[in-house]
């Protein structure tokens, strides 16, 4: 049953096939190349999500070393098929590797990525011999799932941690900005002479960004002097991020102009940094510098920038740098349109004149501004502002139609909506 099924299910998927795999050609990679050959082409298809044709393409492989099922496993992860992920649990089982600790951690992998922790936490049960690995990936699993409490728990009860165990946990409470307790264990991770690495550092000196504590943020720069990693680029962007966050704007280009190599990460930490600071002209030096220096702006470079802009006014740049958003796919992103809601609000509330205005009723006109009121979060603290402008029906006649829309799905949640008329913004404001 499990295998029928699993093939079934497999066709569901609509994978196309890859030119050099088809039906006819399958029997052949197993007889005509070498084991090395036929491995590395298996992974190649499992690496680019065609598990239709790696298992039926290589099943005889796939029997003779069941270890195999790992490569589909990893594949499975993008789609979050859960259907798939116990399909093919069944078939491990059916192959008489479950108890194999390597596959049993790939799986107990997918079901954490995919969300049923549920399932994850049976098989865990179930293990006939747990590593660290295995605690470790449901740690990652808890704090996936925001449950920081169990993934303590696990990692108080594990007898023996790794250094990715402590990043687990570190990242856990910081991501969820418990950021003191973050520091905590990080101080204790270095009593017990775990050293750390690029991520434990990054993570621990997010944490400093989160309270603002220059003072603590200097002794880990210190401390990433000491341990070689002050040139790292991962460690030296989330540096500069703790010194700009913390409002020391200097410290932190001095970070950034002595990295040896700039990545888009850094040029994304300097030119938000200018903004967070005030220093919104300066954003755009940044901006052009970056694309001067060859880097490809991304949503976060532009989130900032078009705030900048919407600060500082000048719809023109905004209107060009909302083309180049376009061009690079960031207008699905909320904050982007959050952004560029903000640059069409301050540019387009007195033009009572413009030629394609459309007059709302006075019942949609309430509603916007109540909805307007509990979506504040969405316009990056233009509250008082909105809240006064959306008041005035002067202000609501004198936007255009396509930017009273945007705002309005934006404001009530609907922001895939949002996204579809965003593209108009610039030309009916």
């Amino acid at each position: 049953m499990g295998k029928s099924f699993f093939y079934s299910l497999l066709n569901t998927l609509h994978i196309p096939s890859p030119r050099f795999l088809s039906s006819a050609t399958s029997k052949v990679v197993g007889d005509s190349t070498t084991p090395a050959a036929a491995t590395e082409q298996f992974t190649n298809l499992c690496s680019k999500g065609h598990i239709k044709q790696a298992f039926e393409g290589f099943k005889s492989q796939i029997w003779s070393d069941p270890s195999l099922f790992s490569h589909l496993l990893k594949a499975c992860i993008p789609s979050k098929s859960l259907s798939l992920a116990k399909q093919l649990h069944s078939l491990i089982v059916t192959s008489g590797c479950s108890a194999d600790k390597f596959v049993s951690n790939h799986l107990l992998n997918l079901y954490s990525k995919v969300g049923d922790l549920d399932a994850a936490l049976t098989l865990f049960g179930h293990l006939p011999r747990r590593n660290t690995m295995s605690c470790n990936i449901l740690i990652n699993g808890y704090v996936q799932k925001g449950d920081l409490e169990s993934a303590q728990k696990v990692f108080d009860e594990m007898p023996e941690r790794n250094v990715a165990t402590w990043n687990a946990m570190v990242t856990g409470l910081t991501q969820f900005e418990f950021n003191e307790e973050g520091q905590g264990l990080f101080s204790e991770m270095h009593e017990l002479g775990f050293l750390p690495d690029e991520y434990t550092l990054g993570s621990v000196l997010r944490g400093c960004a989160g309270l603002r504590t220059l003072c603590a943020g200097r002794q880990v720069h210190a401390y990433v002097i000491k341990c070689g990693f002050e040139f790292n680029l991962v460690v030296g962007s989330s540096l500069a991020h703790m010194y700009m966050k913390s409002g020391s704007l200097v410290e932190g280009e001095k970070v950034i102009t002595s990295m040896p190599i700039r990545s888009v990460v850094a040029w994304n930490t300097i030119i938000a940094g200018k903004a967070q600071n005030g220093h919104l002209e300066g954003v755009l030096d940044q901006y052009n510098l970056m694309k001067i220096a060859g880097f490809r702006p991304d949503k976060v470079t532009f989130v900032s920038v078009i705030s900048s802009c919407a600060e500082l006014a000048t719809l023109g740049q905004g209107q060009q740098i909302h083309a180049e958003a376009i061009k690079a796919g960031a207008c699905t992103v909320v904050a982007v349109i959050s952004s560029l809601i903000k640059i069409n609000l301050i540019s387009c509330g007195p033009l009572a004149h413009v030629s394609d205005i459309k007059l709302i009723r006075t019942d949609t006109t309430l509603d916007l501004s109540q909805k307007a009121e509990k979506g504040m979060l969405y316009l990056n603290g233009e509250s008082q502002v909105l809240t006064r402008m959306s008041g005035s029906p002067g202000f609501l006649a004198g936007m255009g139609e396509t930017c009273r829309r945007t705002l309005k799905l934006v404001a009530g949640g609907d922001e895939r909506e949002a996204e579809k008329v965003m593209i108009e913004l610039p030309q009916n404001c």
